[in-house]
Parts: C-alpha cells; structure tokens; sequence
C-alpha cells in the first residue's frame, strides 16, 4: 500500500491517485508542488473619488457644484477607508476640499460685488441732457 507523500494516507495498492489529496502516488518528492492560493482582490479606484475631483476642479468656474464635489467627496471618503477594497481616498479628500475651497471663493466674490453696488450712491444721483 503506497502511503501518499503529500499527507500521508495509505492508498490501495492499484491507485493511482490519493484518495484524500489527489496526488498522484508515483511522484517524486521533489516534484510535489504544495501551494496555498488566497483571495486576491484587486483594489479599483472608487467612482465617487474620481466624481468629487472632477466636481471639485469644475466647481471652481461653476459654484452649484461645489456643493455636489462636497457630498461626492465625504461619500468617497467614506468608501475608501482602511479596510476598504476600494483605492482613491486622496482624490476624495481633494474634492472635498475644493468644493469647500470653491464655496468659500463663491461667497467672497458674491459678498464683494454686493458690497460695491451698496457703496455707490446711485439714488439722488440726476443725469442732464
């Protein structure tokens, strides 16, 4: 009875292969190859990252966006932490801030703009032909 080098079973005299592991009994041991194959999951770039960067750059020309590159961001920075099998969270963080960064911008030209049309005194004012 051939005992199976692999995990030591004894097999039928006949047989070709272990009746346990499924190697085949006429091997050498230096021809047996164990191997362990794990999960491998490769990590993909998460959508919700690349939206709220792209949001982030654009919202600087067009404020209403920023307050989607702002909502974008936080979900991917959500999606992307430590234990997560998503890559991306830089661009998440950067669109967040952008989105804050063009909020910000947008309320400081607005304040601005209204701030010099209520300096200038155009009531009382009289145009003469």
């Amino acid at each position: 009875m051939p005992n199976c080098i692999k995990c030591g079973t004894q097999n039928a005299e006949n047989a070709v292969f272990c009746s346990t592991c499924g190697l085949a009994l006429n091997q050498s041991p230096m021809m047996v190859h164990t191997s362990t194959y794990e999960n491998i999951t490769t990590k993909g770039t998460n959508g919700f990252a690349i939206t709220a960067l792209i949001l982030g750059i654009i919202s600087l020309l067009l404020s209403p966006l920023s307050i989607l590159a702002i909502i974008f961001g936080g979900v991917g920075i959500g999606q992307t932490g430590p234990n997560s099998n998503y890559k991306g969270r830089g661009m998440a963080i950067a669109g967040l801030v952008l989105g804050i960064v063009a909020i910000v911008l947008w309320v400081g030209i607005l304040i601005w703009d209204f701030s010099s049309i209520s300096g200038s005194s155009i009531v009382g004012t009289s145009l003469s032909v």
